[in-house]
């Protein structure tokens, strides 16, 4: 495979899609999806697939919605316990943005 033959392609809940790379190196490809799977729209749910596709249109990485990676198959199971620590650390942080909000609103704040 040659430099330069990997896309990356990002689908939306309303059945709308945007390429956001084309033509770009594995490495670039393997960024843009981290970025693409990892912002605010994936966050609030607005983004439901990103893919990364290579010079033969095969897809060669998938992510999905409340799923994470589910292609290449190798790459699920890692990801299976990562999406678990990511939930549990996203679930850690509201609790600590909570109490912290408590603590300001009741006039209390810790130093």
């Amino acid at each position: 495979m040659r430099s330069g033959e990997f896309s990356v392609c990002q689908f939306f809940t309303d059945d709308n899609y945007e390429y956001v790379r084309m033509f770009v190196t594995a490495e670039e490809a393997m960024k843009a999806a981290h970025f693409y799977t990892h912002n605010v729209a994936a966050k609030m749910g607005i983004v439901e697939r990103v893919i990364i596709t290579d010079g033969g249109d095969s897809t060669v990485f998938e992510w999905k919605k409340g799923e994470g990676i589910v292609w290449p198959e190798d790459i699920k199971a890692f990801n299976d316990s990562a999406l678990v620590k990511d939930q549990r650390r996203d679930a850690e942080g509201r609790k600590d943005e909570s109490e912290k909000l408590s603590e300001q609103e009741r006039g209390e704040t810790k130093t």
